[in-house]
């Protein structure tokens, strides 16, 4: 093998059709981007991607890189040109609805008959069961897993900022498309791939669905009674997020507090116990946090082995040493977007490239 062979991205050489909007396709193909491979986006010509006015930071880092070309695939025009592409591509990622893409002439079966070596991968809600339009919320409405987020005592809300639905297909899809084209290299042929966002979801909270099964279907209260575990307000308006799961670390944790009778209460030395004092356990540490700065305190739960973390906003990520040290973090240029790199190390870019 050549050294130019040894140095390249490993998927040089590969060449995507991406006709996805919105964020699921979108991110599985930006990720076999930062693979290597190139990208070829297909946008509808009346405003392309939608994505371009809902979310456009969102839209841009998606699509960094990418050849972008507009075609109407309901018009014969644009499926033939469709057809010219993905005769020389290797792999084609698609999120219609179920039964669209066969609608316009550009289906699985007839393009993996046009090209037997094509990876088609399709991105949808709910498979072939559904038809019906799908996005983050009520793919996680619909698996349990918005049931599973919030606090307990409130009504149930998505889990944060990030799409779980989303990202768990689009990381499954480039997973899947990884190993088709891994043994295509054995066969010869192709694969038809088709990642509904419920199933992967679904994966994805595979662990917690088996705690809940193991606690005997306890209710949502004590499914999510995490008692040392959360973000705590210090005496300076700051955060601290503390995630205190073992027995081990909250023996840790108690030998840093202000308050001795949690360290000496043995009804919270166990998981169990302080689970069902969860309100109690939540109000003492409210108050000990108030009594330091949130600085001083990740300070003095690292140095006692107790794994804590200020709340940062996006603003303040570049200044934090752990994130500048890891190098994957790459500030904004003039007219750009920050950049985060491909992060894992050993395949020669992202962070590998930046060093």
């Amino acid at each position: 093998m050549t050294g130019s062979a040894v140095d390249a991205p490993p998927l040089a050489g590969i060449r995507v059709v991406d006709l996805a909007s919105y964020t699921p396709g979108p991110l599985c193909s930006s990720i076999l981007a930062e693979l290597g491979a190139e990208v070829v986006k297909v946008e509808r010509p009346d405003g392309g991607d939608p994505g371009r006015t809902v979310t456009p930071g969102t839209y841009r880092v998606l699509n960094r890189g990418k050849r972008v070309v507009e075609l109407d695939l309901k018009a014969p025009t644009g499926q033939a040109a469709l057809h010219e592409l993905v005769d020389d591509a290797d792999v084609l990622v698609q999120a219609f609805r179920s039964g669209a893409a066969e609608r316009m002439g550009v289906g699985a079966a007839e393009l993996t008959a046009r090209n037997p070596r094509l990876v088609h991968c399709s991105i949808n809600g709910f498979g072939p069961v559904s038809a019906a339009a799908a996005h983050d919320i009520d793919v996680v409405a619909r698996t349990g897993l918005l049931w599973m987020s919030g606090d307990a005592d409130r009504e149930p809300r998505r889990s944060g900022a990030v799409p779980h639905a989303d990202v768990a297909a689009a990381q499954y899809a480039v997973a899947a498309i990884l190993a088709a084209l891994l043994r295509r290299e054995r066969t010869g042929r192709g694969a038809v791939l088709e990642v509904p966002m419920a199933a992967a979801a679904l994966k994805l909270a595979e662990f917690r669905l088996a705690d809940h099964a193991a606690d005997g279907a306890p209710s949502r209260a004590r499914f999510l009674s995490r008692a040392a575990y959360g973000a705590f307000r210090a005496a300076d308006g700051r955060r601290v997020a503390l995630a205190c799961v073992s027995d081990v670390d909250w023996a840790h944790l108690v030998s840093v507090l202000p308050f001795s009778w949690l360290r000496d209460d043995e009804r919270l030395r166990t998981a169990a116990g302080r689970a069902e004092r969860a309100d109690v356990v939540r109000a003492e540490l409210d108050h000990a946090f108030a009594t330091r700065p949130a600085a001083e305190w990740v300070t003095i739960l690292e140095a006692a082995g107790v794994p804590a973390a200020p709340v940062h906003s996006p603003v303040e990520l570049a200044a934090d040493p752990v994130i500048e040290a890891m190098g994957v973090l790459r500030p904004a240029r003039d007219g750009e977007l920050p950049e985060v790199a491909f992060p894992v190390s050993g395949l020669g870019v992202g962070t590998d490239a930046a060093r």
